[in-house]
């Protein structure tokens, strides 16, 4: 069985892996079969079609999109902050 991995598609981009479906353990889960050992992954870490793939990583892009906006808002106001305390410093 094919899924695509899009846990990581924010980073290094989805993949294409051949493995399992499990849903004996933690609920939904892909086992990939590797020759030193074993890849799992959980829940919406995998999906099983391209239009759910496709979804997925349209929804963790605006999640990171969202977040770097508000890493960047955070950033803008220490810089603000920081001026404002250079500005008070008497270098004279």
């Amino acid at each position: 069985m094919k899924a695509i991995i899009t846990k990581y598609a924010t980073t290094s981009g989805p993949k294409l892996v051949t493995g399992k479906s499990d849903e004996s353990h933690y609920g939904r889960s892909f086992v990939v079969l590797g020759e030193w050992g074993h890849d799992y992954y959980h829940r919406d870490d995998f999906q099983l079609t391209r239009g759910d793939a496709w979804s997925d990583i349209n929804k963790r892009f605006e999640r990171r999109r969202k977040s770097l906006e508000k890493e960047l808002a955070g950033l803008e106001k220490k810089r603000k902050a920081a001026i404002a305390l250079i500005e008070l410093m008497a270098i004279d």
